[in-house]
């Protein structure tokens, strides 16, 4: 009795299904990933251009992650810089409205107390808007730069130089706004 194994039918057989079954999971790999080529047998020189294609992707990727996060910088320095603004705004009516002689000393007084809340607020402001480690509105001598693109040249980086953005009470001129009587309020207009 021959064995079924022993058999040049029952190998040619197991041969064709063991080769069938590779290709089953190399189109399977292929399909569940996406990609054409999954080992470099597949392709040498395909796998070696997908590989770069990959890497340039995911730089362009982290390059537009790093743009979005410039973005969210930006973005708290406008809304404190805008909120600083309109207190600066108050600061201004408060003065106006002090210089006038409708208004006697003990309103000025008032008003005065109205200034020095303010004048605190903007310099809580400018010291509490923060990235990181980064005092972003206190002038410091110190520059943010982002990369915006995989190569390392200065076209590829966008840099925010925050003693530009200095925003504390002194730095925008109105450390020492004093309207606690007629002539200090003409002096702060």
């Amino acid at each position: 009795m021959t064995k079924l194994y022993n058999s040049y039918s029952a190998r040619k057989a197991i041969r064709y299904a063991k080769n069938t079954s590779d290709e089953i999971a190399s189109s399977s790999a292929k399909l569940a990933g996406g990609k054409r080529i999954t080992k470099a047998a597949d392709d040498a020189a395909g796998l070696s251009i997908s590989t770069k294609m990959n890497s340039e992707i995911k730089s362009k990727m982290m390059a537009s992650r790093n743009t979005s996060d410039a973005f969210g910088v930006l973005h708290v320095m406008d809304g404190s810089i805008a909120e600083m603004g309109d207190m600066v705004i108050r600061l201004r009516e408060l003065a106006i409205n002090s210089a006038s002689d409708t208004v006697s000393d003990v309103e000025r007084d008032m008003m005065q107390t109205e200034v020095s809340a303010l004048m605190s607020e903007i310099t809580r402001i400018s010291a509490g808007s923060n990235y990181l480690d980064n005092k972003l509105l206190q002038g410091d001598r110190k520059r943010l730069d982002i990369q915006v693109d995989a190569k390392s040249n200065s076209n590829n980086r966008i840099s925010i130089n925050l003693k530009d953005f200095a925003q504390s009470p002194d730095a925008l001129g109105i450390g020492d706004v004093k309207i606690d009587t007629k002539h200090m309020a003409l002096i702060a207009l």
